[in-house]
């Protein structure tokens, strides 16, 4: 069967991934927003997306990408700027540098910033 005649629900959840990705493209937006892009897919299908945002949509095509994620290590690796948000809160925004700064010592991790910044102390 060729790919052209297939139905969408037919393909693997990596693959819906991208397709729907590819969907949003079509109009060349300047800003994309994606909400845990790699829910559900494999180790190796995650990381392939990852690297797709950040090489080719965000180097290539210039494109900004506002990334909705549980996946911290995934923020970590992609993400030029951070907002983290806690109850409908913002509690921390700025470079992974900046908010290891703020959360202060023992810190060297988005997770333990996060869990830093999300104990009521820290609230903007």
């Amino acid at each position: 069967m060729d790919a052209l005649d297939r139905a969408f629900g037919v393909y693997s959840t990596g693959m819906r991934h991208r397709l729907g990705i590819a969907r949003a493209l079509l109009r060349q937006p300047q800003i994309l927003m994606l909400d845990e892009p790699t829910r559900s897919l494999d180790p190796s299908a995650a990381a392939g997306l990852m690297r797709m945002i950040r090489e080719t949509l965000v180097k290539q095509l210039g494109c900004t990408v506002v990334l909705a994620t549980h996946n911290l290590r995934e923020a970590e690796e992609v993400c030029d700027r951070i907002a983290i948000l806690h109850q409908g809160r913002l509690v921390g925004c700025g470079t992974l540098d900046e908010l290891l700064r703020r959360a202060g010592k023992g810190t060297d991790t988005l997770a333990g910033t996060f869990t830093a910044l999300t104990d009521g102390k820290h609230l903007l």
